[in-house]
């Protein structure tokens, strides 16, 4: 699963988790909850980790299952673009399945931006201010 992914590159890394939890902007609780699959991370806080383990995102998604438990809320903010929604059967919430080709390809952006020395934080940024830019033009 994906939460003894992260753990297991953790421990060969020598981390902690609390380094992980710092390095990765959340709290020691949420990293623990993840590693022994309590809680699954959204996409940006799965980003964040792997960043902070130097590894890409596609080390994490490679099974396919991790990718389809990210629930609608967790998608990164260019997902709609990639994703596509799945009618849930009679009595399950609906979750969001993504299409893994499209998440890989777009992991693998987000990988060389990391390589590039961009941070998730910045990545996101660019992406609003790329956001309210095409807004700004379709109004011209």
């Amino acid at each position: 699963m994906l939460g003894g992914k992260i753990k297991e590159l953790r421990e060969q890394l020598g981390i902690t988790s609390q380094e992980l939890a710092e390095q990765a902007n959340v709290s020691q609780p949420y990293i623990s909850q993840i590693e022994n699959d309590r809680r699954q991370p959204s996409y940006n806080t799965l980003q964040a980790i792997a960043y902070a383990l130097n590894t890409s995102i596609d080390y994490f998604l490679g099974s396919g299952s991790a990718a389809a438990s990210l629930s609608q809320s967790d998608r990164p903010v260019a997902a709609p673009a990639f994703a596509y929604q799945q009618k849930a059967p009679a009595g399950y919430i609906a979750r969001e399945t993504i299409n893994l080709n499209s998440l890989v390809d777009y992991a693998l952006a987000i990988d060389n931006a990391s390589r590039a020395g961009v941070t998730p934080q910045e990545l996101y940024d660019a992406v609003e201010a790329l956001k309210k830019l095409k807004r700004l033009r379709r109004y011209e």
